[in-house]
C-alpha cells in the first residue's frame, strides 16, 4: 500500500500559502484603511431620557479633557439636543453655561410672553379654567399638552448661526450629525441630516401626548425614542469605525413592585425602552451608563449633579476608550471650533416668505415682524418678531427657517400653523366676601382676516352680573390704530357697610352701556386711547347712602394713557405699569353740571434675585363736582387698605401707597407681605389724615388657577381674613 503522507504535506503547504496570502491581503487592506493619511472615525451615540440627558454634557467634558475626538454624532430626544449643540460648535463648558441660562420653568410654558404682547391685547380676554376650541362645530382636541413654542425659540437661538454656516446640511457642521425622530404617517424611524437644525431637534424630542408633533420637511414627526432611543445604528451607517454610546436610562431597576398606576406606567415604559435599545447596545464598542438613580426624567433641577455624574461615568471608561484609540488619533478636539457662527448676523436679507397662511392676511404677520428685505439680519430681532406674531393668539406655532444664498445673503421663511378661530372659555372664582362667580366667553378670532376679536360674554355672581359683547381690533388693517367697541348690560349689587365693617344692606345699580374707543399702540408697550360711552343707569333706593331711585342717561367722554412692560400679568417680577385716565361724566340734559374724574396708578417691580421682588404701588384719584355713586372709587382689600372688606368704601378722592415684598418659596408658592398708607375721601389728598395697614399671606399658582390666603390689619384696629380662589375678572 502506497503512503499518502507527501500528498498530505503538499496539501498543507498549499493551504498555508493561501492563508499567508490572505493574511497579507487583509493586513495590506487594514494598513491602507488606517494609513497615516487617514484617521479612525469615532462615533458618539447619545440616548434620550428627558432631564437625564443633561448628563451627556459631562461625558463630552471628559472626552475634551482627554483629547478624545468625536467625528460623527447622532442623538435622540435630549441626546439629540446635546449632540446638536456640540456639532454646532458649543463645547461642554459653553453647554454648561447654556444650561444655566435657560429658564427651565418657563421654557415649558406655551403661553405667549407678557412682554411680547401688544398692551391692548392683554385685556378683555378673561382667564378661563377651561377653554374649548372649535373646528366649525366640532371640538378641537390638541395633539399634546404643550406646543413646544418656547423650546423651538430657544433651539433656534442657539443653532441658527451654525446651521446657516453649514448651509442647512448637517454634514457641514463642526461634526457630521444626525437627529433621530419617528414619522407619524409611516411609523418608521428617520435620521434627519439636512434642513432646519432647530426643527430637527424639536422633532426628535417631541414626546407623544406631552408635546405637539413637529412639522419638518413636509413630515409630521415625534420623539425618536419611540423606536430608537440609542442610535448606534445611525452612527454605524454614517461610517464610524469605533462607536461610543451613552445611555442615560440604563437597565431598568426592578427592586420593588409597582403599586400605583403611575409606577406601573413608568415600569412599562422602562421595559419597552430597554428592549428597544438592547440590540443597539450590541453595536457599541464602549457603553457609558451614568448612575442617575434618584433623579427623574421630568426633574429639571440640580442639573449640575447630572453633568457631574456623566463626567464620572465617562472617566470610569477612559482606560477602555484609550485602548481602542491610539495616542496619535487623540487631541483632535479643536475641530469642533471650525464652524463660523458669526456670519449669520452679518447677512443681508434678500426675501421674507410666509408659509401656512389660510385665513389670516399676510399684512398682519408683516406688521409684527421687524426685519424686512434688504435689512441686515439679526437673530435677536427675528425671534422678537416670532414671539410677537405668536402672541397675537392666531397661531398654534410659529417658527423660522433660513436659506443660505449667494454671497452669504439670507432668505427668511416664517412658518405658521393657524389656530381654529372659535373658542369657548369657562371660568370661575371665589372671593371671601363675594362667594362664587362664573363666566363663559365666546371668542371668534380673526373675524375678517385682520386679527379682530368678536367676544360675547356672560358673567354671573352674587355682586356682579354682565351680558354683552365686544369687537376689538388691536391693529386696524395692520396699522398702529386700535378699536374697541362694545354693548353690554350689567347689574352691580355691592354690599354696604357701617363704620365698624358690619353689613347693613346693598346698593343696586343696573346699566345698559354702549362704548366706542379708538387709540394707537406706540412701540407695543404704550397705548393712547380716547372714547365715548353712552349709558342708561337705573338706581334703587338706599337710605344709608341717601340715594333715591332714579333713571339717568349719560354721555361720558374719556381718555387714557397706559404703559406696561411687566414680564407677567399675574405675578410680575420686573417692569413698570403706569396708567393715567381722565373722564367727563354728564347727563344728556346739558343743563345739569358735568363731573370730572381723574385717576392714575404706578406699579414698579424691582427684582432682588431670581425669586425675590420688591414692588411699590401708588394710586391717586380725585374728582371735580360731585360724582355719581356708581362712578366712585371703590377702596378696600388686602392690597389697597387692608383690614377693610374688598371694595368696602365708596370714595370721590383717594391716595394710596403700598410697599410689597414677594418671594417665590418653592416653584409656584409665593409669600407676600406689604405695608400701606391711604387717605380716603379727603379732597386734600396730601393731608396727614392717613390710615396705615399691613397685609401678609401666601399665593399658590396652581395649574388651573391661583389660590390665596391673606391677613390684613390697619391702625383703626380693623382686621380681615381674605381667601380667594381663581383669577380675578
Amino acid at each position: 500500500m502506497k503512503s499518502n503522507i507527501p500528498e498530505k504535506i503538499l496539501i498543507l503547504q498549499i493551504s498555508f500559502f493561501l492563508i499567508f496570502i490572505s493574511l497579507g491581503n487583509i493586513s495590506a487592506q487594514t494598513l491602507e484603511e488606517n494609513s497615516p493619511g487617514e484617521k479612525l472615525k469615532i462615533g458618539l451615540a447619545l440616548s434620550g431620557g428627558g432631564a437625564l440627558g443633561i448628563a451627556h454634557i459631562g461625558v463630552i467634558q471628559a472626552f475634551e479633557e482627554e483629547g478624545i475626538p468625536i467625528d460623527i454624532i447622532a442623538g435622540t430626544s435630549m441626546g439629540s439636543i446635546v449632540g446638536g449643540l456640540y456639532a454646532s460648535g458649543y463645547s461642554s463648558s459653553e453647554q454648561c453655561r447654556i444650561v444655566e441660562e435657560i429658564d427651565w420653568i418657563n421654557i415649558f410654558n406655551s403661553k405667549p410672553r407678557n412682554d411680547a404682547k401688544l398692551i391692548g391685547s392683554r385685556y378683555g380676554i378673561l382667564e378661563p379654567l377651561l377653554r374649548l376650541r372649535f373646528k366649525l362645530w366640532e371640538i378641537y382636541i390638541p395633539p399634546g399638552f404643550n406646543n413646544g413654542q418656547s423650546i423651538s425659540n430657544e433651539l433656534f437661538y442657539y443653532t441658527s448661526a451654525a446651521n446657516f454656516a453649514g448651509g442647512s446640511n448637517f454634514d457641514n457642521l463642526s461634526i457630521p450629525y444626525r437627529a433621530v425622530a419617528v414619522d407619524t404617517s409611516t411609523g418608521e424611524a428617520v435620521s434627519l441630516g439636512q434642513g432646519d437644525l432647530a426643527q430637527a431637534l424639536r422633532a426628535s424630542m417631541a414626546i407623544p401626548m406631552i408635546f405637539y408633533p413637529t412639522r419638518f420637511e413636509n413630515r409630521l414627526l415625534i420623539d425618536g425614542g419611540v423606536l430608537n432611543n440609542l442610535p448606534t445604528d445611525v452612527v454605524s451607517a454614517m461610517g464610524a469605525d469605533i462607536i461610543i454610546a451613552c445611555d442615560v436610562l440604563g437597565v431598568p431597576s426592578y427592586e420593588k413592585e409597582p403599586r400605583t398606576i403611575a409606577e406601573v406606567a413608568q415600569h412599562t415604559m422602562d421595559i419597552a425602552f430597554y428592549e428597544l435599545v438592547r440590540e443597539n447596545i450590541k453595536l457599541a464598542d464602549i457603553l457609558i451608563e451614568p448612575d442617575l438613580k434618584g433623579h427623574e426624567a421630568y426633574d429639571f433641577t440640580n442639573l449640575d449633579n447630572l453633568i457631574e455624574y456623566g463626567y464620572k461615568a465617562a472617566r470610569a471608561k477612559m482606560d477602555e476608550i484609550k485602548k481602542l484609540i491610539p495616542l496619535e488619533e487623540r487631541n483632535r478636539i479643536s475641530s469642533i471650533y471650525e464652524i463660523d457662527r458669526t456670519k449669520l448676523d452679518l447677512a443681508n436679507i434678500e426675501y421674507v416668505n410666509i408659509a401656512g397662511l389660510n385665513n389670516v392676511r399676510r399684512a398682519v404677520v408683516d406688521s409684527y415682524f421687524p426685519l424686512k428685505e434688504d435689512d441686515i439680519y439679526s437673530t435677536k430681532f427675528a425671534l422678537k418678531g416670532i414671539e410677537e406674531i405668536y402672541s397675537t393668539g392666531l397661531f398654534e406655532n410659529v417658527w423660522l427657517e433660513l436659506d443660505k444664498l449667494e454671497n452669504n445673503n439670507v432668505g427668511i421663511n416664517i412658518h405658521v400653523i393657524e389656530k381654529y378661530p372659535r373658542t369657548l372659555g369657562f371660568g370661575f372664582n371665589y372671593q371671601e366676601q363675594e362667594g362664587f362667580s362664573g363666566f363663559f366667553q365666546i371668542i371668534h378670532f380673526n373675524l375678517f382676516g385682520w386679527g379682530e376679536r368678536f367676544m360675547p360674554l356672560m358673567r354671573y355672581g352674587d355682586i356682579y352680573k354682565k351680558a354683552g359683547f365686544e369687537i376689538v381690533n388691536d391693529r386696524l388693517f395692520s396699522t398702529a390704530i386700535t378699536l374697541n367697541n362694545g354693548l353690554y348690560y350689567e347689574q352691580e349689587s355691592p354690599y354696604v357697610y357701617d363704620d365698624k365693617g358690619l353689613e347693613t344692606g346693598r346698593l343696586n345699580i343696573n346699566r345698559l352701556v354702549g362704548q366706542f374707543s379708538i387709540g394707537a399702540h406706540i412701540y407695543m408697550k404704550l397705548l393712547l386711547l380716547a372714547g365715548i360711552r353712552g349709558e342708561r343707569v337705573w338706581l334703587e333706593d338706599n337710605l344709608q347712602l341717601s340715594i333715591s331711585a332714579e333713571t339717568i342717561d349719560n354721555w361720558n367722554v374719556f381718555g387714557r394713557i397706559h404703559f406696561d412692560n411687566t414680564d407677567d400679568q399675574y405675578f410680575p417680577h420686573k417692569g413698570v405699569n403706569i396708567s393715567l385716565e381722565a373722564g367727563s361724566i354728564g347727563n344728556v340734559d346739558i343743563s345739569i353740571q358735568r363731573s370730572t374724574k381723574i385717576e392714575g396708578h404706578l406699579d414698579l417691580h424691582i427684582p432682588l434675585s431670581s425669586n425675590q421682588t420688591i414692588s411699590t404701588y401708588l394710586f391717586a384719584g380725585t374728582s371735580f363736582n360731585k360724582l355719581p355713586i356708581y362712578e366712585n372709587f371703590k377702596i378696600g382689600g388686602p392690597f389697597y387698605l387692608p383690614g377693610y372688606h374688598k371694595e368696602e368704601l365708596f370714595s370721590e378722592h383717594a391716595l394710596i401707597g403700598r410697599l410689597e415684598y414677594s418671594i417665590k418659596i418653592f416653584k409656584k408658592l409665593y409669600f407676600q407681605s406689604s405695608v400701606s398708607i391711604a387717605n380716603i375721601n379727603n379732597p386734600d389728598l396730601f393731608s396727614d389724615n392717613f390710615v396705615k395697614g399691613i397685609s401678609t399671606g401666601l399665593i399658590v399658582d396652581f395649574p388651573l388657577a391661583p389660590v390665596s390666603l391673606f391677613y390684613g390689619w390697619n391702625e383703626d384696629d380693623r382686621q380681615q381674613i381674605y381667601f380667594s380662589m381663581g383669577y380675578n375678572f
